[in-house]
């Protein structure tokens, strides 16, 4: 009776860590992940040097990994990539803004993709 018990115990907290692993990654949407990913990129030893288009292919094939083709924040990333110097950062914010993240904002996003970083 006292193993089964503890063995009750032991699934519960089990079960626990696994809702509140799944419940935190839950709070993480897909324009958080393009930020994370600038802030992976953020982190490259010479970042300064990559031009924009490469800059560009490192964060769309870190997203091609983490996020599906249909997402929003994918469709933005598309979208705004390639968009005019000076607009990028705030065309991907109203993407965001528009399907219910008002609050996102990412500055490894701001300085890596406008050309006063390049």
């Amino acid at each position: 009776m006292k193993a089964k018990f503890i063995g009750l115990i032991v699934v519960f907290f089990v079960i626990s860590a696994i809702a509140f692993t799944f419940l935190s990654k839950a709070d993480e949407n897909d324009f958080d992940v393009v930020c994370s990913s600038f802030k992976e990129l953020s982190k490259e030893g010479d970042v300064d040097a990559l031009s924009h288009e490469e800059r560009v292919a490192y964060i769309t094939q870190k997203l091609d990994q983490k996020l599906t083709s249909d997402g929003n924040a994918y469709a933005a990333w598309m979208a705004t990539s390639f968009a005019v110097e000076g607009q990028r950062y705030m065309l991907f914010k109203m993407a965001a803004d528009s399907t219910g993240y008002e609050s996102w904002s990412c500055e490894e996003m701001r300085s890596l993709i406008e050309p006063s970083s390049e």
